[in-house]
């Protein structure tokens, strides 16, 4: 329409007001493209430059509709934007804090904060793994005055990747609380041999408790109970009479039944005592496998009357009696106890860590041989 009046001979005076909204025109045309791309921006300072500069262009809303909607969209981004800043700020303030205790008490409501103010789960990855290992170090040095507890509070902090100075601590006392566990279990079940392993073992990793001294105390009474309880098991001892029965195989004589149960009333006094069942010589042509198929009859039994551990043996010494009953120097299942990858066996006496074992890998197939595939 411009250039139409032009070629018509109209004067720039006479054109002046459309050649004044047609600057004006092209000026919202530049700035809608800025405000376009400004939306799409997540620099708080990009945005608040874009803002000055539409400022400074001296164009107010009230002249376009079109740009009351843009700069109203552009501010409440910025505002969002502020506002996601600020809550990240106080996320990274709190993972500064020196102190575990007030990071639990801080962090966790910032990061929620943080949250519903729109901060990517990504860019709070960093502090989630904070709180988890402060979470795990409040809790583990909270734990190492209560044993019960400090096992999951040590493995939580292992996986957490807390400090390492404070989980040599746990470990050590987690050391201590099992070996102890172990010596009342053999004290208990007048296991000697290892209760005076251990007691030695306890000794030389310089621990120390009155409970573990008043067992080291026990160490004679302890040694006439088990020596006491072995001349019982002798002395209710007699020959014991086997017989085959058809179609259901050996079976002990009703008087050799008579002697078990005498056995069984010593037993009761030690149930956590492990006990042996001893076949003695009683012929020289009798096999070993005849020895320990007697032996298991016994057994048997045995298990009927009592709770004690027992084992068989076919390698008695030849004497008055067939079978012998005797107190079993070691539990052949000791104390079973969970470790973490890298504690170490405190019964064992060595310095060596107890780890996983590789699973081996297949062998390979010989030349000509199938894989089964």
């Amino acid at each position: 329409a411009i250039k139409s009046a032009k070629s018509m001979g109209l004067s720039k005076v006479q054109l002046e007001s459309a050649l004044e909204t047609y600057d004006k025109l092209e000026k919202l045309q530049v700035i809608f493209y800025v405000l376009s791309d400004a939306l799409k921006e997540s620099d708080v300072t990009q945005i608040r430059e874009v803002l000055r500069r539409v400022s400074a262009t001296g164009l107010v809303a009230d002249q376009s509709p079109l740009l009351t909607v843009y700069l109203t969209r552009l501010r409440h981004h910025l505002e969002r934007l502020e506002k996601q800043q600020q809550a990240s700020e106080r996320v990274k303030e709190a993972m500064s804090i020196d102190r575990h205790s007030i990071i639990l008490d801080e962090l966790p409501t910032r990061i929620e904060e943080a949250k519903r103010s729109g901060v990517r789960d990504s860019n709070l990855e960093g502090a989630e793994e904070k709180l988890r290992t402060s979470r795990a170090q409040v809790r583990l040095e909270g734990a190492l005055a209560c044993p019960s507890e400090l096992k999951d509070a040590y493995r939580e902090a292992l996986a957490a990747g807390v400090d390492q100075e404070l989980l040599s601590q746990a470990a050590g006392i987690l050391e201590a609380e099992e070996l102890r566990s172990r010596i009342k279990e053999f004290a208990a079940s007048l296991q000697l041999v290892s209760l005076e392993r251990s007691l030695k073992l306890w000794a030389e990793k310089g621990y120390n408790g009155a409970d573990i001294e008043e067992l080291e105390a026990q160490l004679p009474e302890l040694r006439r109970q088990l020596s006491q309880c072995q001349e019982e098991l002798d002395m209710a001892m007699k020959p014991i009479g086997f017989m085959d029965v058809p179609d259901d195989g050996m079976k002990l004589q009703r008087n050799a039944l008579e002697v078990l149960d005498q056995v069984a009333l010593v037993l009761e006094k030690h149930p956590r005592l492990p006990i042996v069942v001893e076949m003695c010589a009683a012929s020289p042509g009798q096999s070993e496998e005849e020895k320990l198929s007697q032996a298991t009859v016994v057994k048997k039994e045995l298990m009927q009357r009592c709770s004690n551990e027992i084992r068989v043996s076919s390698g008695g010494k030849p004497g008055p009696l067939n079978v012998r009953i005797r107190v079993a120097s070691e539990s052949k299942s000791p104390v079973k106890v969970t470790r973490e990858r890298g504690e170490r066996d405190p019964s064992s006496g060595k310095g060596e860590a107890l780890m996983p074992k590789a699973p081996k890998s297949p062998p390979k197939p010989r030349k000509g041989e199938r894989t089964g595939r």
